[in-house]
């Protein structure tokens, strides 16, 4: 838990350092009120977070749950973490959880030094670079180990068999030289509707769940 604090003290000192003017602390009042409401969790609480979700928000309420917290104490008491690591640490790994005609059409995926093509089927370089080439539509390309909040997902534009994200082309070589694991998908055409929020980027509805630790039953909230 300690090294965990640690990662997320420099997450804050990251932010501050970029966008200062974001951190903005709340009246005493609000920030005592949330160093009471968290402290049983953690012990001593960083009120950084407060001023920044505040500062953000332009809302001063305690109740905003500190990241250090949330993933140091919460999150590991709604799911079980003995997974992290290990069948769920690679998100290509969610083609075994989740219906095919529910996920984007997989082109190919690079897990560890191994290719595989969109059925999960191993295949090597040549077979990959091939399958690659004979894609007709553009395709969103992601790392699927240590990657969260949209980092290194690019889309690549389809040039005659060749795909291009500005003047990077992305190839057989340059994913094996960069990624430990990623995933090269067909980019999903949007519904008129949704797109109407924001043409540009990939707009879904999250659905919050939650995990009963005693009984391991799931629900939508």
């Amino acid at each position: 838990l300690r090294y965990l604090r640690r990662q997320y003290v420099k997450k804050l000192e990251i932010n501050r350092k970029k966008h200062p003017d974001v951190f903005v602390r709340p009246p005493a009042e609000v920030v005592e009120r949330h160093k009471e409401l968290w402290s049983p969790l953690i012990g001593k609480v960083n009120p950084d977070w407060l001023d920044m979700f505040a500062g953000v928000s332009g809302v001063n309420d305690p109740r905003f749950v500190p990241e250090d917290v949330f993933y140091g104490v919460i999150e590991r008491c709604l799911n079980n973490c003995n997974a992290a690591g290990t069948q769920l640490e690679d998100k290509s790994n969610c083609c075994f959880y989740i219906p095919k005609e529910n996920q984007p059409a997989v082109v190919i995926r690079y897990v560890r030094g191994v290719w595989f093509d969109g059925d999960m089927q191993p295949i090597d370089r040549v077979r990959a670079a091939k399958l690659l080439s004979e894609c007709s539509c553009d395709v969103v390309s992601k790392p699927t180990i240590e990657s969260s909040g949209g980092s290194n997902v690019a889309c690549f534009k389809c040039r005659n068999g060749r795909f291009f994200h500005g003047d990077t082309e992305l190839t057989v070589d340059w994913i094996e030289k960069r990624f430990m694991a990623y995933v090269v998908q067909q980019r999903l055409v949007q519904e008129p509707c949704v797109a109407s929020f924001n043409s540009s980027s990939l707009n879904t509805c999250r659905i919050m769940t939650f995990r009963r630790p005693w009984s391991g039953e799931v629900s939508a909230i």
